[in-house]
């Protein structure tokens, strides 16, 4: 009798055991799911903020492009202003010209 009474014991415990272990692998499929969307939504984000970091490398120029561009810019610079000065002689024979036209007829016309 008292080896029945034991056996229905240890029955007992078997069970409570088994229905720990089963809300055990519940809980731990449930705690591995919230992890994985919690993983998944981070990664979301990072994958957006890796396209916005894109984004903005869009708008910059490396350094060496931005120097190769300005010493381009300077050498330009440079040519227009030769070009510019050179305008000016052009200009000046002209003025001259035309006031020593104007002083010739004026000579011409005026006793």
């Amino acid at each position: 009798m008292e080896a029945r009474i034991e056996l229905a014991r240890l029955d007992e415990r078997i069970k409570a055991l088994q229905r720990e272990i089963d809300h055990t692998e519940i809980a731990g499929k449930r705690a591995l799911e919230v992890a994985a969307s919690e993983l998944a939504r981070r990664l979301d984000n990072l994958n957006h903020a890796h396209q916005q970091a894109v984004e903005v490398q869009g708008t910059y120029v490396p350094r060496e492009t931005f120097s190769e561009v300005e010493k381009r810019v300077s050498v330009l610079e440079l040519d227009s202003r030769e070009q510019r000065g050179k305008m000016w002689l052009p200009m000046i024979a002209v003025a001259t010209m035309a006031a020593a036209v104007a002083a010739a007829v004026v000579k011409f016309f005026l006793p």
